[in-house]
């Protein structure tokens, strides 16, 4: 078998990647059995592809531009009494993606867009038995999600056939 191939050279296929992320998180003591805690977190992803009529192959002209973004929130409040600690809490989160294909003619250019949220909420509990050396844990988590009808360009979609259905609740 074969473990490496080169790729053909392409001296106008280009690719540019940037992704950003940041968090802000916060914890606040009221006292010595009761705390809470927080954050919240974002993701922006970038993508741009551009190729043009050098190099081998068939493709005409083009430039793809992928956008990702991602947003999360969490707070929780922890109990703490007697062996046991107990977290209850809730996440947000949002996510959008989009893409972009052009083309110098204009004719075969495409976009799509899709996003969704989902709702968490969430307990745990924490028994610490023999000074801590034995814990058992046991937890439940519900989450809802919204799944955004995805939205696509009226012209020349790569999925303007596609059926969409309702996902299964």
């Amino acid at each position: 078998g074969v473990n490496f191939l080169a790729d053909l050279d392409d001296p106008d296929s280009t690719q540019r990647n940037r992704a950003i992320n940041g968090s802000l998180s916060f914890a606040h003591t009221f006292n010595e059995r009761v705390w809470v805690n927080g954050y919240y977190a974002a993701m922006q992803t970038k993508r741009r592809n551009i190729d043009g009529p050098l190099g081998p192959g068939w493709q005409s002209p083009y430039r793809t531009d992928n956008h990702g973004m991602i947003h999360t929130a969490n707070m929780s409040v922890n109990f703490a009494f007697k062996g046991n600690t107990i977290k209850a809490g809730y996440e947000f989160e949002s996510e959008k993606y989009r893409t972009e294909n052009t083309t110098p003619s204009g004719f075969e250019d495409n976009w799509l867009e899709a996003s969704q949220v989902s709702n968490s909420v969430f307990v745990q509990d924490v028994v610490s038995l023999l000074g801590g050396r034995l814990q058992f844990v046991g937890g439940l988590r519900g989450q809802w999600f919204s799944l955004r009808r995805p939205q696509f360009s009226l012209e020349n979609s790569l999925y303007r056939d596609a059926v969409n259905s309702e996902p299964p609740a």
